[in-house]
């Protein structure tokens, strides 16, 4: 999910992803969906939808969405305002602000938003990746993502997400490592896999 949130940042018009992981222990499939609102493109729509569950019969199936409406006041700085849903909290406003930057062979990304409810809490998402031309046709690629969740009681969630792979066309693929921290004793469990990710349009 935090890939195509980050890569239709970088898109215009219009722009929608998918991206399968397959983990020791689990599964994820996620898509996005971006598109310009106006033909300034100052004001834009993006959806990322992110589905996961565990291998066995009687795993619980996760779910989170996250819908905003951005205001683009320069090219790499966006006020936004939408909602979030997930299976454990349900729907909850949100506010956020997000920047973005790049530069040669280097993109990164972060993006606080405040979650409005009766316990609020800051949840960042942030990327840095590298992206280096083998050929005319193969990319090598490797991303650092992150998501975090905080509140006043202190840390509740965060995880970190590598993946290593090759660009071919609209495709990456390659090798998924998962760090999942909880908790502000910060207990870890961490996880190895693949993924692939496609931009459809």
């Amino acid at each position: 999910m935090l890939f195509s949130i980050m890569c239709v940042k970088w898109a215009h018009g219009q722009s929608l992803s998918s991206e399968i992981t397959g983990m020791e222990r689990s599964w994820a499939v996620s898509g996005s969906f971006n598109t310009s609102l106006t033909k300034s493109r100052k004001f834009n729509f993006s959806n990322v939808s992110r589905i996961s569950s565990g291998y066995e019969p009687e795993s619980d199936l996760r779910a989170l969405v996250l819908s905003n409406v951005s205001y683009a006041f320069s090219p790499n700085y966006k006020t936004t305002l939408g909602a979030m849903y997930t299976t454990t909290s349900g729907f909850t406003p949100t506010l956020g602000f997000q920047m973005t930057g790049s530069r040669k062979l280097w993109q990164w990304m972060v993006f606080p938003n405040l979650n409005v409810s009766k316990t609020p809490d800051v949840m960042t998402l942030s990327m840095i990746q590298y992206l280096h031309s083998m050929s005319t046709k193969v990319k090598f690629v490797f991303r650092i993502q992150s998501l975090d969740f905080i509140n006043g009681r202190g840390h509740l969630f965060s995880t970190f997400r590598f993946r290593s792979g090759f660009v071919r066309g609209r495709c990456q693929f390659g090798a998924a490592s998962d760090l999942n921290l909880r908790g502000n004793e910060f207990d870890f469990e961490k996880s190895v896999g693949v993924f692939l990710q496609c931009q459809v349009f």
